[in-house]
């Protein structure tokens, strides 16, 4: 008999992919409202998936993780509009907090 295992959720930081983001609540839902945003821009999951090329199934994925793939937070960007420093603030942080720091 064959079982499948599911493949783990947890992010890795590019400087160290062993090593987990660990992102405060307030990124997590800010992700998630920005993930619902860019959804409703598009007029639903499956338009979304059709512009960025994936299926609604990754949508919906999304969705259940409350973030976009670190690996699609581009075409999100460019297909309806929401920043990618609200997309994902931990990769992608606003240019004014890279100054700051």
């Amino acid at each position: 008999m064959i079982r499948f295992v599911a493949a783990p959720t947890t992010e890795f930081s590019m400087s160290n992919p062993q090593t987990p983001i660990e992102l405060s609540r307030s990124q997590r839902t800010a992700m998630a409202r920005a993930l619902r945003r860019a959804i409703d821009a598009a007029g639903g999951q499956a338009p979304l998936a059709r512009m960025i090329g994936k299926q609604q199934g990754h949508i919906s994925y999304w969705l259940k993780i409350g973030r976009v793939t670190a690996e699609n937070v581009l075409a999100v960007e460019a297909a309806t509009r929401v920043p990618r420093h609200e997309l994902r603030p931990d990769l992608y942080p606003r240019e004014d907090e890279g100054a700051a720091a």
